[in-house]
């Protein structure tokens, strides 16, 4: 048995101090050690066997614990233990009752030697943590009285040999989701055509004013689409809108017949398949002029809001806004808003095949909008994770998909590993995933605030996230060693 706690624990006390007849023989083994730091205090427990020590009636063992530092220059000494025999013992209890000890320290115990007896003695000691005590050694200081050959000095042997060993590091994992596969990847993209018209009239002239400008870029882009054969357009929709300034039902008559002008020139000069199309006409758009005003700094901002919020009836809410500041508002507005409101909007939907990841890596740098999120996610994995290309791809996953939390969640995963921990903590917020909140536990520990850290990681663990539950250990375990 002895040999066996020589090998597991190597805090063996063995040899002390061998001598002849009366003095003291035999050795103390110390086993079940166990060094807890919590908090700002060290514990240090073990169980001293003194079974196989011997002491005469007079003589007495005083055993120092000592933690002593790595590179010997630090140390803490705690109170001796004394072991005495049968005399002895009777000597230093009627000493301490009558105040007369002469012990240079008062003693953590005093404890009368039973020879050939089993006896132990639980070890307890307990002391301010302090850095130095990592890899630190705790020694006993042993001097045995009572005898002529045992008086000669101190010796000193080493119970533990790295009472705490390196420093616990936590290290943290973040979340990432990978998107699952999009079996069908159904695009639409929106556009807006300012043509310009002659007053009241809807035959779509190219050379007038702009629109020839206007035409070259619808031009490049319904061609672009309807030729990549990457693509297979599914549906075109045109809306046809009007400013709502003069008659209610001639602006819902002239957005109408707009929009058609605007198909015609479609399905005419751009082969778009009639069968595609489908239109709407929504007449004045005061939506739009609510938009553009509440984006707006214009001092009477909010009176033409309160008009267009609180006022249901057309022709009332058109006379409040001419009447407005004298008149000085409305003109702002016909001159500076309304003309953009003259419009046709165009949505072409079409269906993207699926890319393997080579065609992946060179569309995300042209046609992002092609690729699903697993595509973006399978072309970021074949760059290192700390390259700037691997960030890349995430910051082009989350622009084009603003609204998908997968795309947010990895973005953020990904600011908190480059240290942008408030950025991702603003983008994680918007997110009701627990993934989010186990990522938000990591970012609140960065910044140190670590309750709310905890609390978001118990919070994903409750959820299933088994990441949640390895960082809430690991923050745990950490705050259990500082002071």
């Amino acid at each position: 048995m002895k040999k066996s706690i020589i090998l597991i624990f190597g805090f063996l006390l063995s040899n002390l101090g061998l001598q002849a007849q009366n003095t003291y023989e035999g050795n103390i083994i110390f086993s079940s050690q166990r060094v807890v730091r919590k908090g700002g205090i060290l514990n240090i427990e073990a169980v001293m066997d003194l079974s196989n020590m011997k002491l005469s009636a007079q003589q007495m063992a005083t055993l120092t614990p000592v933690i002593v530092s790595n590179d010997g220059v630090e140390s803490h000494q705690f109170a001796p233990i004394i072991i005495a025999g049968k005399k002895r013992f009777k000597i230093l209890n009627r000493s301490q009752a009558f105040g007369t000890a002469t012990l240079s320290a008062e003693p953590m115990y005093t404890e009368r030697r039973c020879n050939d007896k089993l006896q132990t003695i639980d070890l307890y000691l307990r002391v301010p943590y302090q850095k130095w005590m990592h890899e630190a050694r705790l020694v006993i200081k042993e001097k045995v009285t009572g005898c002529i050959d045992c008086d000669s000095g101190q010796d000193e042997y080493t119970v533990m040999a790295s009472i705490l060993n390196e420093l616990f590091i936590p290290k943290y994992e973040l979340s990432y989701v990978v998107p699952p596969v999009e079996p069908l990847k159904q695009r639409t993209e929106t556009h807006s055509a300012f043509l310009n018209f002659e007053v009241d009239k809807y035959v779509l002239l190219r050379n007038y004013k702009n629109n020839i400008n206007v035409l070259t870029e619808i031009d490049r882009i319904v061609n672009e689409i309807q030729h990549d054969p990457n693509l297979t357009v599914t549906e075109f929709t045109v809306v046809g809108y009007a400013s709502p300034e003069g008659n209610f039902n001639s602006n819902m008559a002239l957005s109408k017949n707009r929009a058609f002008a605007f198909v015609d020139y479609l399905k005419d000069k751009l082969n778009v398949n009639e069968s595609l199309l489908t239109v709407e006409w929504k007449g004045e758009d005061w939506n739009g002029l609510s938009k553009v005003v509440a984006e707006s700094s214009i001092p009477e901002r909010q009176a033409v809001l309160d008009i267009l919020d609180n006022t249901p009836e057309v022709i009332l809410r058109k006379q409040k806004l001419k009447t407005l500041n004298g008149g000085i508002t409305y003109k702002f507005l016909l001159r500076e808003y309304y003309p953009s409101l003259r419009r046709n909007d165009y949505s072409i939907s079409y269906v993207a095949r699926p890319f393997n990841v080579e065609e992946a890596r060179t569309l995300i740098k042209t046609k992002p909008q092609y690729l699903s999120l697993n595509e973006m996610f399978l072309v970021a994995e074949t760059y290192p994770k700390n390259s700037k290309e691997f960030k890349e791809v995430f910051d082009v996953a989350a622009r084009v998909y603003p609204d998908n939390p997968i795309a947010q969640l990895n973005t953020a995963s990904l600011e908190l590993e480059n240290g942008a921990v408030n950025v991702a903590i603003e983008r994680l917020m918007k997110l009701d995933v627990p993934e989010a909140w186990n990522n938000l536990g990591v970012a609140y520990v960065m910044n140190k605030d670590y309750q709310k850290g905890k609390e978001y990681f118990e919070k994903a663990a409750e959820a299933g996230v088994k990441t949640a539950v390895y960082n809430a250990g690991q923050l745990t375990k950490w705050l259990e060693t500082q002071e």
